[in-house]
């Protein structure tokens, strides 16, 4: 990857719909370049697309980020496997430090947030401990 794959990155990091034609203008990259370039970061999976529904569309506006510590014993991929499956969960770590996970979800409410993070989690019994932060502001780059 270099210079030239970088800028055609952050070009669809701004808006992963425009088309080959408004990244070379965007970029002063010919279009051929550009169509190429792509194309092998794709081939080599160093790019990839997704949609992402707006919060509030989805009724999901929560925020939260809830930090996870395992039982002893416990194997940290399955547990972070088996909770990243949940349907709020938007996207996790496996970290260092006082918790073994990390994952930011987005709910409808509190009682979506309780029933993720009581009824869900501290049920599990690989779950040793939970700390659940909510968010004032989200925002991607």
């Amino acid at each position: 990857m270099d210079k030239v794959d970088l800028k055609i990155i952050e070009t669809l990091k701004q808006n992963s719909r425009f088309s080959i034609k408004e990244i070379a203008k965007k970029t002063g990259i010919p279009m051929t370049t550009v169509h190429y370039r792509l194309k092998n970061m794709q081939k080599a999976n160093a790019i990839t697309f997704t949609a992402r529904a707006d919060r509030k569309y989805v009724e999901r506006e929560l925020v939260t980020y809830v930090l996870v510590k395992a039982m002893p014993g416990v194997k940290h991929q399955k547990l972070f496997d088996q909770i990243m499956e949940r349907p709020e969960v938007e996207s996790g770590s496996i970290i260092t430090g006082d918790f073994d996970l990390i994952f930011m979800a987005s709910v409808k409410n509190m009682d979506r947030l309780n029933d993720f993070v009581l009824k869900y989690l501290r049920t599990n019994h690989e779950v040793a401990e939970t700390r659940t932060m909510i968010s004032y502001e989200t925002r991607e780059k």
